[in-house]
């Protein structure tokens, strides 16, 4: 966003100006603080708060998954039970044989 709004036509100007005037006049003052380049220097703007705003996004996606607990691993059924009785059971229900 800010490459096309800021950065490229503020290098098309400059090579405008260097092509026209020469490299001296396009690195001078002259065009560097010019109001064209003043503008495009804020059309950068909008571009620098969508990057910023990517930013805190992933920061705060980043620490959210630090501070959430480890999953506990899941409990194997012992080799002599008959699978979902235990889960039965545990649910309040009594296991059916």
């Amino acid at each position: 966003m800010m490459v096309f709004l800021s950065l490229l036509p503020a290098g098309i100007y400059q090579a405008w100006a260097s092509v026209t005037q020469g490299l001296w006049f396009a690195r001078s003052a002259e065009v560097v603080h010019s109001s064209v380049m003043k503008v495009l220097v804020w059309m950068r703007v909008p571009g620098d708060i969508v990057f910023a705003l990517g930013a805190v996004l992933l920061a705060g996606y980043a620490l959210r998954l630090l501070r959430r607990p480890a999953l506990q691993p899941a409990a194997q059924p012992e080799p002599g039970s008959k699978g979902r009785r235990g889960l039965a059971v545990q649910a309040g229900r009594a296991a059916q044989p």
